[in-house]
């Protein structure tokens, strides 16, 4: 808020100004000697009343206090005009989730990192027992170790819920820049028609006749204006019904549709989609999911979610899904934002945060969505650490240190698009990834192809194909390459890929540089085994064109791209094939 703002406030009457000394705080407390309870006074961020221990009085939350230059500044919010926990909650109440908060912060900023740094991994092999032909699988599954000191993830609990709603509610509401503006913003309908179809039938799903597959997060209470939480509202929106959760390992009768109007949804925890959940948002108006300062979790949506202890078909940690069967996902048309977050003053470590904790299997999507992190925090905005492919497009990553990290078996990935993020995607896995139609801008690294331990191996094929690199350091970086079968060496295609002020093509992590960067365009360029012509022998390509290789005209466009159909245009016109 600027001075002429203030200023204007003042002489609508609105707003008093007070000299306060420049070493004099508007908030002072002493530290519990218990968690949960709070000792001396507090001096109330809405009024001049002091508070003391055990005070169960509610704020009226008439007046919100900030300091400009050395003034005080008092603007006048009208009671219908504060959100509903500040409404209820006391001084006490408050102080008293802070605590919790800020615990669960400092305990989920190291175990966030600590997975961050080593990922669960897919599992293959038999169940335990198994008997295929006259061979019966061990008792113990060998490649299990691969995740014996994987991380867990903190444990949110209803606690800690309602305490980072609150906080979320408190830290929203002083803030000015939310007084005028967010607080009469609420979510409205738009003209996008998957809102306003009329829906007169049932459906056999959920052992309910009255199970509601389309759900509108504004009907379970969401106001979408950034300042009221809506991590319940969305939560039971998500949850109505009988939902496939914790221990139902998946289900094609219980699936649903949770609908976002547009608006900015304030979220304070993250928020566990059950299996077959399509989060849909106007395609026309994307609305934005906004994570709180003090947000508790990895993630701001997650399909990737853990029930704690035990040994499961997929890991050490018993997952709710089958990582390799987590289907009927989607995430379209919304924003999802967490650069207000801030580090944990006890530790001023960063959070290891992503936007979307992401595993997913076939028959699912991501389509039409904005990821926007910071790279100063070092967060991610897709984390996806396992899984069994699905498809992507039309997706924004804006900042971030990675833009998308993890690994998963396979997937389509086209017309994405990279902003500012210090390494655009970090793959410490996969079997095959096709990249198609891919924009870096101002990116670091483009696509660093390396494990997540050691210097070789696991990452098995990639295929960039007509895409862009502006102004990137180094576009691919992979393992030192071989052509020893077995070895593990990453298999690399470049076509048409135009370059743009880029430092190196491609390189491996010990620093060597296999193909030299410029400004130039990469026609077809190929590194890894070749089996060419009818011939079926295998050769090694250590970078370059390969023998007579030539695309049919047939499957090229205009521009000379391998021919796609972009939707996006229509589903921003509200419209969908």
């Amino acid at each position: 808020m600027t001075m002429a703002e203030i200023n204007a406030l003042v002489a609508a009457g609105l707003a008093r100004e007070d000299a306060v000394p420049a070493n004099v705080t508007l908030f002072e407390s002493q530290e519990s000697s218990k968690k949960g309870e709070f000792n001396g006074t507090m001096q109330s961020l809405w009024g001049e009343d002091t508070f003391h221990a055990g005070s169960t009085s509610s704020f009226d939350a008439v007046d919100n206090d900030v300091v400009v230059e050395n003034k005080r500044i008092r603007v006048r919010i009208s009671n219908d005009r504060i959100t509903p926990l500040i409404k209820r909650a006391s001084p006490l109440d408050l102080e008293s989730a802070r605590l919790v908060v800020e615990s669960a912060l400092n305990q989920s900023s190291k175990l966030n990192q600590a997975r961050l740094a080593k990922p669960l991994r897919n599992i293959y092999g038999l169940r335990p027992g198994t008997t295929v032909g006259q061979s019966t699988a061990p008792s113990t599954n060998i490649n299990i170790t691969i995740n014996n000191d994987v991380s867990p993830l903190l444990t949110i609990t209803p606690e800690i819920v309602q305490a980072a709603a609150l906080v979320a509610e408190a830290d929203a509401v002083a803030n000015p820049a939310n007084v005028n503006s967010n607080m009469t913003k609420r979510a409205v309908s738009g003209s996008y028609w998957m809102e306003h179809l009329a829906r007169k039938g049932t459906v056999p799903w959920g052992d309910d006749p009255n199970y509601r597959v389309f759900r509108n997060v504004v009907d379970y209470g969401a106001v979408g204006d950034g300042v009221t939480d809506d991590t319940k509202a969305i939560t039971s929106a998500m949850n109505n019904g009988t939902r496939c959760g914790k221990g139902c390992n998946g289900s094609t009768t219980k699936n649903a549709i949770v609908y976002f109007p547009p608006g900015k949804y304030l979220i304070s925890s993250t928020i566990a989609m059950p299996f077959g959940t399509q989060v849909i948002g106007d395609a026309i108006n994307r609305p934005t999911l906004l994570a709180s300062p003090k947000f508790v979790g990895l993630g701001v949506l997650s399909t990737d979610e853990y029930t704690g202890g035990g040994t499961g078909t997929d890991g050490s940690d018993q997952e709710y899904f089958v990582n390799t069967a987590n289907f009927y996902r989607q995430i379209r048309n919304v924003v999802i934002d967490i650069t207000n977050i801030q580090t944990p003053p006890a530790t001023g470590a960063d959070l290891g945060q992503s936007c979307i904790h992401y595993q997913v299997a076939q028959a699912t999507s991501l389509e039409n969505v904005e990821l926007i992190a910071s790279a100063a925090l070092k967060q991610v905005g897709l984390y996806a650490e396992n899984g069994s492919g699905g498809q992507i497009s039309d997706v924004t990553f804006t900042g971030g240190a990675v833009g998308i990290y993890g690994g998963n078996q396979q997937f389509t990935a086209q017309r994405l698009t990279f902003n500012g993020c210090s390494t655009g995607v970090h793959l410490i896995w996969d079997w095959g990834w096709v990249w198609k139609s891919v924009t870096m801008n101002n990116v670091g690294v483009g696509f660093q192809l390396t494990a997540d331990k050691g210097t070789t191996g696991n990452i098995g094929s990639a295929a960039i194909l007509d895409s862009t690199f502006t102004n990137v350091g180094t576009v691919v970086i992979i393992a030192p390459p071989s052509s020893t079968t077995g070895s593990g060496s990453t298999g690399l295609t470049l076509e048409r890929v135009k370059l743009s002020g880029v430092t190196t093509a491609v390189a491996d992590n010990t620093g060597a540089v296999i193909l030299a960067g410029s400004s130039t365009t990469v026609d077809e360029w190929a590194l890894g085994p070749v089996y060419e012509g009818s011939t079926t022998a295998r050769s090694y390509s250590k970078g370059g064109k390969v023998g007579s290789y030539k695309v049919h005209q047939s499957l090229l466009d205009s521009n000379g791209h391998y021919f796609e159909r972009a939707l996006i245009l229509e589903r921003r016109q509200g419209r969908e094939l």
